[in-house]
């Protein structure tokens, strides 16, 4: 199994995604594999995070 399959298949609600450490275990585990649900307050924060999640793992919007 390769680095970035640690977690294919896994489904991760990540709280307080925007901002700080909630924001980079959703990119993280996002690399890893996962399918990850983005939670937080700041909605503008939040569509960020997703598009650097987009980027980086060259997945679908």
């Amino acid at each position: 199994m390769s680095s970035n399959q640690n977690l294919k298949d896994k489904i991760i609600l990540i709280t307080g995604a925007g901002d700080g450490m909630g924001k980079a275990a959703a990119i993280e585990y996002a690399s890893q594999g996962a399918s990850v649900i983005l939670l937080g307050r700041d909605i503008k924060n939040l569509e960020k995070t997703h598009e650097i999640i987009i980027s980086k793992n060259h997945l679908p919007q």
